[in-house]
């Protein structure tokens, strides 16, 4: 187990708590740190303070906020290397293109399918693949 200030970091940006929170225990054996930001735009500002992140897990849709698809080209020009993985509840064929279309390097759909969910983030971070 790494030390907290050297572990791999995977930055959440959901405003749903319970769906947060979901996340979050689906993911506690993982040996990465979880960091939240409660919109788009606050994820961006995580980009450039925190380090060590090995992806982004994004809810597509917020309340009150810029959505995903209106911030995604500006962390795929800055940040190119981190993936983005779309987080929805939409299962349309037109909005999944679109996910696609935008930059996007992955999706996920809710309700989140644990042992997707764990294996699309050991991928995208690179981790071991045992517990």
């Amino acid at each position: 187990m790494k030390n907290k200030d050297t572990k791999t970091k995977l930055l959440v940006a959901e405003d749903d708590n319970f769906n947060f929170i979901l996340v979050q225990a689906m993911l506690k054996n993982l040996d990465i740190e979880i960091i939240r930001s409660l919109n788009a735009e606050l994820a961006v500002e995580s980009l450039k303070n925190e380090e060590r992140i090995c992806a982004i897990l994004m809810d597509i849709h917020f309340s009150g906020s810029k959505n995903a698809f209106e911030v995604i080209g500006l962390i795929k020009s800055d940040y190119p290397h981190i993936p983005v993985i779309a987080y929805t509840a939409t299962y349309s064929d037109f909005e999944i293109q679109k996910i696609k279309d935008l930059g996007f390097d992955d999706y996920i759909s809710k309700p989140v399918d644990k042992a997707v969910l764990i294996q699309k983030i050991k991928q995208h971070c690179k981790l071991e693949n045992d517990l």
